[in-house]
């Protein structure tokens, strides 16, 4: 049965080009397109558009756009100074690295060989492995430096044509695109570790979505594999296949083959083709997107440039439209000015320590400065922020010069027109050299397959990565007795003493350490109130019992109850799909902070609500959106737009951590794989949403966090990412801001499809509780607590220690595991009754 294809005429009469998944010709003109390699191919030779070769049938899948991004290939991304060492007189490839990249080498060609073996695939019987990394020395030491660095370079580009050749195989595999593959079940039924196999179906290696740009091929009558070009077309790989309309009755074309009765034109589109060079009906342009704005002016860069014109600049950008990079740097220099002068003498030794750290520009890293990169767009200069990956995989694409530190912000700016002759640093040129460096060897001939490899192998690769973990995010836990002050309302009006006649002691708690169980813990010596009268008030909240009008703010009678519109805030209770909102609007904002942003800060608890009130007074929304990332509280920053993005609320199928049989044991290993997973997971738009979820989540994902990550929340939506539109009732615009998928919280929470042994039928089994479990425990207080703190160090502990009580629960286990202290939801609930009752009656907005 014929498919839907594009048939292009080419210069040559009666010779036509066929697509499959292409609405264009190649982007090489047809009599330039290669097909053989010289007698010493290069890596980089693999990255161009080829005709069909048959001892290299996979090279269609060379990714042309690979980043060295995720678990699997991060370990490719190289600083701009080379890991090279000298060692007895020569020069040698890091080697904690070295073993790194072997590893990775020789577990990808043992995944080819285990594939095709389990599945029985058929290949053309020339096919031959290309020159892989390994023929380029970078195990062996070298004499010089540069010849080194050429070997590493040509090295990591040979992994290019090994990784395709991998992708190619698994499509051969049936159902290869299924979120639980059956190449996966057969690589860990060869005791390969379940672990690395999600990790190489979430690389490009085992994804075949458009975002991995592969080099493609055109397919002509020579070719030994048509058999096999359905699974090309299926996972993307441009395809374009040559066929003549009048072939000799002795060479038909492609006789007997999935091409001829899939793709084969109709006489038809021969003659369409012929006549206006393309079968494919004539498409009306598509109307340009509308461009997506504030719906007000962000008054941190309200002030008027003399041009408005160029594109509209990123959102995370803080670049005017129309502002060249010098006019963007006079305003940041001004900016800078301000700040120094206010400046506190242990900020400023921060600050120069950042200095000198820097000053020899070291790569930025996972915990380093966030990198911008200066792209011209339209004759403009176009400042946008880049990933860590980004920022590690262009950083040395920059000469020193071409480079700006800001030690105030702690970021780099990179832009080849600060010094448009400046050439990048001379090692990163040997790559695009022709000849091996001088006393290299020359690349090895095509190798087979190796033999079988171990499957410890693969654990061990796991345990290398192990050894990087990284330290923990500096958290802030907030003081027992401000909790109880400016998050309960605790207020006391004269000695606290009851003055009724026949005031009853209360017993809701019985002694002050039931008292501490309830508020979460506290850390350090008690600095608060008298022990003995805030017990009488936690237990009168938990009993129900009146409070009295001298202990309480949110009592009707206090001498200064609490309101929530007073001269230094401000909050709004707006309503959206039956949810309540509370939009939290700070006034007389004492000066010396950063500028008010555009977006608007928004929570949902409405004991956060009133304890910004109690606490926030005179402070702006950047200050108070930093205290609830530090501290665990939840909270969005919604900016109003006119054309805001889709809520993309449907991203697709939840997948988690991967799936698991029945008998897996897990160990530390798997953790590891876990945690780099999440690590390199961990995108601009997903770590400002989960830095504003607060509870669980938040505090997992602090440890793959740095400080500097906070900057992200308080530059507003990330667009590129997720996230959701919300239009609050009897408005007329929109907000959005960035969210988190069903999927990505259960990747924080490491979630497992268990097979329970009945068919298909899998259960979640979890290193962490999932959110939502979370939130409904006595663990949840709406912020970070010391118990909290104790209770997560302890499951740490236990699950990288290897004892089987660290190992994943169900989400049953889990509700049992937090139980806890049962008062303590009771009380919070009671407080978040009487504040949303506060927040609701009118008498208190004045």
């Amino acid at each position: 049965m014929s498919r839907p294809k594009t048939v292009f005429a080419t210069p040559v009469d009666g010779h036509f080009l066929v697509s499959p998944n292409m609405k264009c010709l190649p982007p090489i003109p047809l009599d330039q397109i290669p097909h053989e390699f010289d007698d010493r191919p290069l890596p980089r030779d693999t990255q161009l558009l080829r005709l069909s070769h048959n001892r290299y049938p996979y090279l269609g899948f060379v990714v042309t756009n690979v980043r060295w991004e995720g678990t699997l290939l991060s370990r490719f991304r190289l600083p701009s100074r080379l890991p090279i060492e000298e060692e007895n007189g020569k020069f040698i490839f890091n080697k904690e690295r070295a073993t790194r990249w072997h590893r990775l080498e020789v577990g990808l060609a043992g995944t080819v060989q285990a594939l095709g073996e389990r599945f029985e695939l058929c290949f053309p019987a020339e096919i031959g492995a290309f020159p892989g990394p390994n023929s380029h020395g970078y195990l062996e030491p070298r004499e010089t430096a540069k010849q080194m660095a050429t070997a590493i370079l040509r090295a990591r580009d040979a992994f290019i044509p090994l990784m395709a050749y991998c992708s190619y195989v698994i499509a051969l595999t049936p159902n290869c695109d299924a979120q639980n593959a059956p190449w996966m079940k057969a690589l860990t039924d060869r005791e390969v570790n379940p672990q690395w196999a999600q990790n190489l179906k979430q690389s490009s290696v085992g994804t075949f979505s458009p975002e991995h740009q592969r080099a493609g091929v055109v397919v002509h009558q020579n070719c030994h594999f048509p058999e096999q070009i359905p699974s090309f077309v299926k996972a993307g790989v441009p395809v374009w296949i040559y066929f003549d309309a009048k072939p000799p009755p002795t060479k038909m074309c492609y006789s007997g083959t999935p091409i001829r009765n899939l793709y084969l034109p109709t006489s038809l589109e021969y003659q369409q083709a012929t006549a206006t060079g393309s079968s494919a009906p004539v498409e009306a342009p598509l109307p340009s997107s509308p461009v997506t704005s504030p719906v007000h002016p962000d008054p941190a860069i309200a002030r008027e440039v003399t041009h408005r014109d160029g594109p509209e600049p990123h959102r995370q950008s803080r670049q005017l439209r129309g502002e060249t990079w010098q006019e963007f740097f006079a305003r940041e220099e001004e900016w800078q000015r301000k700040q120094e002068a206010q400046e506190t003498t242990e900020n400023r030794e921060k600050r120069l320590q950042r200095v000198l750290a820097h000053e020899k520009h070291p790569l930025p890293g996972r915990r380093g400065p966030f990198c911008f990169a200066w792209e011209e767009d339209m004759g403009h200069w176009m400042r946008r922020p880049l990933t860590r990956g980004e920022a590690d995989e262009r950083f040395g694409d920059y000469a020193d010069s071409q480079r700006k530190y800001n030690c105030f912000r702690n970021e780099w700016d990179l832009c080849e027109d600060f010094d448009s002759k400046a050439q990048a640093p001379e090692w990163w040129a040997d790559r695009d050299d022709d000849e091996p460096a001088p006393g290299a060897p020359a690349p090895a001939p095509e190798a087979p397959v190796p033999a079988p490899v171990q499957p410890s192998m693969y654990c061990d690769d796991l345990a290398l990565e192990q050894q990087t973990l990284e330290k923990d995010f500096h958290l802030v836990i907030d003081a027992a007795d401000k909790i109880v002050t400016f998050r309960h309302g605790f207020a006391l009006v004269g000695d606290g003493r009851p003055c009724e006649d026949g005031w009853e002691k209360i017993k809701g708690v019985k002694d002050w350490k039931e008292t501490c169980d309830t508020l979460g813990g506290v850390e350090g010596p008690w600095q608060g109130p008298d022990q003995g009268i805030v017990t009488d008030f936690v237990g009168r909240i938990l009993t129900g019992k009146t409070i009295p009008a001298h202990q309480c703010d949110l009592s009707q009678a206090h001498p200064a109850r609490i309101s929530y519109a007073t001269e230094s805030m401000s909050i709004l209770r707006r309503r959206s799909e039956s949810q309540t909102h509370y939009v939290i609007q700070p006034r007389s904002i004492k000066e010396g902070g950063e500028p008010e942003p555009a977006w608007d800060l928004v929570v949902r608890d409405p004991t956060t609500a009133l304890e910004c009130v109690r606490r926030f007074g005179g402070t702006g929304r950047q200050a108070i959106a930093k205290h609830f990332a530090l501290t665990g509280r939840a909270f969005a920053t919604l900016l109003p737009m006119r054309n805001p993005p889709p809520s993309n609320a449907n991203p697709g199928p939840r997948v988690g951590m991967g799936w698991r049989e029945a008998t897996w044991k897990p160990s530390p290993h798997d953790y590891a794989g876990y945690w780099f997973n999440l690590r390199d997971w961990m995108t601009t738009s997903r770590a400002r949403a989960a830095l504003m979820s607060g509870g669980i989540v938040w505090r997992v994902c602090l440890e793959v966090l740095v400080p500097e990550d906070l900057q992200l929340v308080l530059l507003g939506p990330d667009y590129a990412g997720h996230g959701k539109r919300v239009r609050f009732d009897g408005e007329q615009h929109e907000s959005w801001d960035n969210t988190l998928t069903e999927d990505d919280m259960d990747v924080i929470s490491g979630v497992y499809k268990m097979y329970t042994g009945s068919g298909d039928q899998t259960a979640d089994a979890s290193w962490w509780p999932k959110q939502s479990i979370w939130q409904g425990s006595s663990m949840d207080l709406g912020y970070w607590s010391p118990q909290c703190e104790e209770w997560y160090k302890r499951r740490r502990d236990l699950i990288t220690s290897g004892q089987a009580r660290g190992a994943p629960k169900t989400a049953t286990k889990w509700r049992e595991a937090l139980q806890g202290w049962k008062p303590r939801k009771q009380f919070i609930n009671s407080v978040q009754i009487t504040s949303a009752s506060v927040l609701g009656d009118l008498s208190r907005g004045d």
